[in-house]
C-alpha cells in the first residue's frame, strides 16, 4: 500500500495494481474461512470486484465466486431472498453450494409465502423441492395450516376438505372428527335437524359426538310419532332397539300403523307390519290374528283360495279358520284333479284328507286316478321296450 501515492516511475502503475490483487486475495481467502467474520455484505461485493480485476486469473474468479456465495447466505440471513437468489443465479453452475443455496432460497421464498397466507403458492415452492430438507412436510403444512384457521372461522367444509388430502399428518383425522362434531352443533342451532346428525355420526367418537346423534335420531323419531307418520317413526325406533324404551315405542307405532290399515280392510298390510316385531302385546297379537282371519277370507271372495289358506293357516285355532281351510283345500283339489293334475290335487288335501267324509271320499278319487296313470305308464314302457326288442332282432 506504500506504492499506491507514488505516481510518473516506470512499473509503478503496474506494482500497485498487483499489490491491490495480492490483499484481494489475501481478504478472499479470509472471507471464505469457516472462521470469517464479514458483517457487511458491501466489503463482500468489494473483495469480488477486485479479485475480478483485469489482471485476475481463472483461480482469482473462482475465488471471486466463492466470496459472493458467502455474500449471498449472509443476504439469506438478513432475509434478504431476492437479493441472494439473483446472486447466485448470476454464479456459474459448477460453484461450490450453488444447488443447496438455491434451494434455501426457494424454501425461504416458500415460508415467507406461507407466512402471507398464499397457501396455493407456497405449496408449489415446496413442491419442487422434493425430498430436500423437510420441504415434504411443509408441502403439508399448506393444507394443514389453513386447515387450522378455517376450522377457527366456521369454514368446517373447507377445512375438512384440506385434512382429507393429509389424513395421517399429524392430528389430521382428529381435526376431521372436530370440525364435523363443531359442523353439527352449527347445523344443530340452525334448526337443521338431519344435517346435523349426519355431522355428528361423521364425527365419530369425538366427545359425545354419538350421544348427540342419537338424541336427534329420537327426536325426529317423537316427532313423526305426534304427527301421525308411524311409518318412519316404528323404523327409527326399530334402529335404536336397545336404547331407553326404543322397543316400546317401537311396537307402539306398529301398533298405531297396523291399525290404520286395519281400519281401511287392508288386512295383509296389517298382519304384514305386526309380522316380526320382538315380542308381542296382548293389542298387536289381536290385530294380526283377526287381520289374518279377515284377510284370508276376503282374499277367498276374490277368488285366490291359495292365498286364502296361506293367511289362514297362520291362525289356525282362531273362530272358524280349521273349517275354512279344510273347504278351501278340498275345493283346491278338486279343481286341480278337474285339471288332470292328480297329484297337485293330493298335495292340497293330503293335510284334511281325514277330517270329514268328503275329503276321504275325495282322496279316494285321487288315489284312483293317480294308480290309473301309473298303470298306463306301466303299459307305455312294456310297448316301448317290446317294439324296441323288435327292431334290434329284425335282419
Amino acid at each position: 500500500m506504500l506504492l499506491t501515492g507514488i505516481t510518473g516511475f516506470p512499473g509503478v502503475e503496474e506494482r500497485i495494481t498487483a499489490v491491490k490483487l495480492e490483499e484481494a486475495r489475501r481478504d478472499g481467502t479470509a472471507a471464505v474461512s469457516e472462521t470469517a467474520e464479514f458483517p457487511e455484505t458491501t466489503v463482500l461485493a468489494d473483495i469480488a470486484e477486485r479479485l475480478r480485476a483485469e489482471d485476475a486469473t481463472a483461480e482469482d474468479g473462482r475465488l471471486a465466486d466463492r466470496v459472493d456465495m458467502i455474500r449471498a447466505k449472509k443476504f439469506l440471513a438478513e432475509g434478504k431472498t431476492g437479493e441472494a437468489e439473483t446472486l447466485v443465479l448470476g454464479l456459474p453452475a459448477e460453484t461450490e453450494g450453488r444447488t443447496e443455496t438455491l434451494a434455501e432460497c426457494a424454501y425461504a421464498r416458500g415460508e415467507a409465502a406461507m407466512a402471507a397466507g398464499e397457501y396455493d403458492k407456497a405449496e408449489k415452492i415446496f413442491l419442487g423441492l422434493g425430498a430436500w430438507k423437510d420441504a415434504e412436510n411443509r408441502v403439508k403444512d399448506c393444507q394443514y395450516d389453513p386447515a387450522l384457521k378455517m376450522i377457527e372461522a366456521g369454514d368446517y367444509e373447507s377445512a375438512i376438505a384440506k385434512l382429507s388430502m393429509i389424513p395421517e399428518y399429524l392430528d389430521s383425522e382428529e381435526l376431521i372428527r372436530k370440525s364435523r362434531y363443531l359442523q353439527g352443533i352449527t347445523l344443530e342451532a340452525a334448526g337443521e335437524t338431519e344435517a346435523a346428525r349426519q355431522a355428528y355420526l361423521q364425527a365419530g367418537t369425538y366427545e359425545d359426538a354419538e350421544e348427540k346423534a342419537a338424541a336427534l335420531r329420537w327426536r325426529q323419531a317423537e316427532t313423526e310419532y305426534a304427527n301421525g307418520n308411524w311409518a318412519v317413526a316404528m323404523e327409527i325406533f326399530r334402529e335404536m332397539d336397545g336404547i331407553g324404551d326404543a322397543r316400546e315405542k317401537w311396537i307402539l307405532s306398529a301398533t298405531e300403523l297396523a291399525r290404520a290399515a286395519y281400519k281401511i280392510r287392508d288386512y295383509e298390510r296389517a298382519a304384514e307390519i305386526l309380522t316380526g316385531l320382538p315380542e308381542d302385546t296382548r293389542e298387536t297379537l289381536q290385530i294380526r290374528t283377526r287381520a289374518y282371519f279377515l284377510g284370508a277370507k276376503a282374499a277367498a271372495d276374490r277368488g285366490e283360495t291359495e292365498k286364502a289358506v296361506e293367511m289362514m293357516e297362520k291362525v289356525p285355532d282362531y273362530g272358524d279358520a280349521r273349517k275354512n281351510i279344510r273347504n278351501w283345500r278340498i275345493a283346491l283339489a278338486e279343481a286341480a284333479l278337474t285339471a288332470g293334475d292328480a297329484e297337485r290335487a293330493k298335495e292340497w288335501l293330503e293335510p284334511v284328507a281325514e277330517e270329514n267324509y268328503s275329503a276321504q271320499r275325495l282322496m279316494k278319487q285321487i288315489d284312483r286316478e293317480l294308480a290309473k296313470k301309473a298303470e298306463e305308464a306301466d303299459t307305455t314302457g312294456a310297448d316301448t321296450e317290446k317294439d324296441s326288442r323288435k327292431e334290434t332282432e329284425a335282419p
